[in-house]
């Protein structure tokens, strides 16, 4: 049995996304963050009351 190492199966499995794939992923990082700003915003703004 031959092991890879973790660059080597981390290097396949992204080669084997699609680009389908890394949009979608592309589109909840982009989601994320907003949520991210917008709780960071509120606890700005907050704290200033």
């Amino acid at each position: 049995m031959i092991t890879k190492t973790r660059k080597e199966v981390i290097a396949q499995s992204l080669s084997s996304l699609t680009s389908d794939d890394i949009n979608t992923v592309n589109a909840g990082l982009a989601k994320l963050a907003k949520v991210l700003k917008n709780i960071d915003m509120n606890s700005y703004k907050q704290k200033r009351d």
